[in-house]
């Protein structure tokens, strides 16, 4: 049910095994791109005890605007539902930068790791 003006995203709950449809990272991967460029964003919840495809959930979600909550326990899922998943429903803001000047009477050195 899209809405123009409402907050559109899937919360998709898996186990990480897509056997049926579209099941390659590759084709996952695009149809999120395509998804999120309408407006439509991607939070996904992985369930599983150790053998979960966590590359492919967290690929599709990276290029979904979206998230990746690894869920192996009752105490994990209870922190994702109550604390995690309710602070992401609603984007706030997209495509943020934000720039940083040092004040030079405070800060004596800073190392530069990686700038876009």
């Amino acid at each position: 049910n899209y809405r123009k003006d409402g907050v559109n995203r899937v919360i998709l709950a898996t186990d990480g095994d897509f056997n049926v449809g579209t099941s390659s990272t590759g084709e996952l991967v695009d149809l999120v791109k395509e998804r999120a460029r309408s407006g439509v964003y991607l939070s996904v919840l992985g369930f599983g005890g150790g053998n979960i495809n966590d590359g492919m959930l967290e690929a599709i979600t990276n290029d979904g605007n979206g998230n990746y909550f690894y869920i192996d326990s009752k105490r994990e899922g209870r922190k994702v539902f109550l604390q995690n998943l309710s602070g992401t429903l609603v984007t706030i803001a997209k495509d943020v930068k934000i720039q940083v000047e040092f004040n030079p009477g405070k800060v004596a050195a800073y190392r530069l790791i990686g700038y876009a």
